[in-house]
């Protein structure tokens, strides 16, 4: 049986087939396209806000649809940011930026990347950490990634839901710092503040008292509004070392 070659035109048909299966499945992503705010003698929220760009699937680069600012540390410096990276509002990404110690400029160093669920194609709430803390009603992806800049060590996971809800928890050896207006709190016998950006409420806790004294700062946002997230913040406070294990 003769097997005929296959012609040309069908291999370049094939090819761009290939090349258009690859650009649907690639995801949106978060990278650093350095400016002159970048340098460190500029606060990290600057450089983040012109530095920061989404990366379409086709390679495009656009700056994301929304920005969180999380938080500002110092000792050593880094700034947490959480960006939606789509209008649509299926891509989102947590973005931990560091000043190099060779250039001195402000670079992203850690990120993790999330795609919002379809409606019930999640993991259950019950099944996220069920045990640690209860997260609102709904089916969640999450992400996480280490934070080696922060020595000895930190970490950070994002969680979004299906529900429209995005949620960020970190562990850091960093002292963040408290923005104008930020209001004091304690939660889980352990002091710090409480802000606002937009719907979003962020509480960070220095971990000063019990178990977990000395083994530094927690970091909570969400936009599951002021009670559920003063709740969550004390659970997580409550059972770190389940949730974001040292």
């Amino acid at each position: 049986m003769l097997l005929r070659k296959p012609s040309a035109l069908l291999i370049i048909l094939s090819l761009l087939f290939l090349a258009g299966c690859n650009t649907v499945n690639s995801p949106w992503t978060l990278v650093w396209s350095p400016s002159h705010r970048s340098l460190r003698s500029n606060p990290p929220q600057a450089a983040y806000e012109t530095s920061a760009y989404t990366q379409k699937p086709d390679g495009t680069m656009l700056h994301p649809a929304a920005n969180i600012w999380l938080a500002t540390g110092s000792h050593p410096a880094i700034g947490l940011a959480l960006s939606q990276l789509d209008a649509a509002g299926q891509f989102f990404s947590a973005g931990v930026i560091t000043v190099d110690p060779g250039s001195g400029w402000w670079t992203l160093t850690d990120t993790t990347l999330v795609l919002r669920p379809a409606p019930g194609g999640g993991v259950p709430a019950a099944q996220e950490e069920g045990r640690a803390w209860t997260l609102p009603p709904g089916t969640y992806s999450s992400a996480s990634v280490d934070v080696p800049d922060t020595p000895p060590g930190g970490s950070l996971q994002l969680w979004v839901s299906d529900r429209g809800q995005e949620f960020v928890l970190a562990r850091l050896y960093s002292t963040l710092l408290p923005p104008v207006g930020s209001t004091r709190v304690t939660l889980a016998g352990q002091p710090g503040w409480l802000t606002s950006q937009r719907d979003f409420t962020i509480i960070v806790l220095v971990l000063k008292t019990g178990i977990y004294q000395g083994l530094g700062t927690l970091l909570f946002a969400s936009n599951a509004g002021l009670q559920q997230s003063e709740r969550l913040a004390t659970q997580a406070a409550a059972n770190l070392n389940d949730l974001l294990p040292a």
